[in-house]
């Protein structure tokens, strides 16, 4: 069980607040290896990774040339890279991460417990997460019951990986999302393991909008993808009528001589 070799791999984009302190604390959770990707960063972010890497040969340091514009890409590249048998993603830019119990996630790794194990944790769940992710995972894939669907700490199994590559790559902002879907819809096991208290740095409003955007656009394409789109053929916006009652409606009203100022298209209710 002790055997079992883990990756653990940071994207860093101008991190260099919390950085040093998410590194050092990942090497003391016993991951194998460090694979720490700079997305051309600006600030002083790679300085310090390449002086942490200097000093510890677990600590494997890239560079990409230019901004991705995301996570996506950087995790993509040290997956890529990755030498072991489950690959673990940690952010870069978590407040907290003294208060982070992350060796939980790489001890159930060990244990082999999942092919895909979530770091879920206490604080304020995110608005993209609430209001738009978790709502349209309810609608289109019903049996998928994570907390933190959109999880910037959780690891996987190389065989998972191998398979989810197959089909499509890490999504710039939503990793975590597709590979939920992609374990569920392939009968993969998912857990979540708690891991503490959690605290990110705050997105501007930006962010937010192109993350939710592309989170929606996201399950959409995987719905198409396993045939989950019937049911948007059922859905009526609420307190409208059908079509099949609508017309008539509208017909009767015509024939009348046109809708009075009083009546309306939408039901009472």
């Amino acid at each position: 069980m002790g055997n079992v070799r883990i990756s653990v791999i940071i994207p860093v984009y101008n991190e260099e607040a919390f950085l040093e302190k998410v590194i050092r604390k990942i090497v003391r959770c016993e991951a194998d290896e460090v694979i720490v990707v700079d997305d051309g960063s600006t600030d002083k972010s790679w300085h310090i990774i390449k002086r942490l890497a200097k000093n510890n040969p677990k600590i494997k340091a890239f560079q990409l040339k230019k901004n991705s514009e995301g996570c996506g890409f950087p995790r993509e590249f040290g997956a890529r890279v990755a030498t072991g048998e489950y690959v673990a993603f940690c952010d870069a830019d978590i407040i907290n991460f003294d208060r982070v119990d992350y060796s939980k996630i790489l001890q159930a790794a060990r244990a082999r417990r999942a092919d895909l194990i979530i770091g879920n944790y206490t604080g304020k769940i995110g608005r993209i997460t609430n209001l738009v992710a978790k709502p349209m995972l309810h609608l289109f894939f019903p049996e998928i019951h994570i907390n933190r669907v959109k999880a910037g700490q959780f690891c996987f199994s190389r065989k998972l990986l191998k398979h989810f590559f197959k089909f499509t790559i890490f999504n710039k902002w939503n990793s975590t999302l597709s590979l939920i879907i992609f374990s569920y819809m392939n009968n993969y096991e998912v857990i979540e393991v708690d891991i503490g208290e959690l605290y990110h740095t705050i997105k501007s409003d930006t962010e937010l909008v192109q993350q939710a955007e592309g989170a929606i656009r996201l399950i959409l394409a995987w719905a198409r993808h396993y045939g989950r789109t019937g049911i948007l053929s059922s859905l009526t916006p609420p307190g409208f009528r059908r079509d099949a009652e609508l017309l008539p409606f509208i017909n009767s009203r015509v024939e009348k001589g046109g809708l009075c100022e009083s009546e309306s298209l939408l039901n009472d209710e």
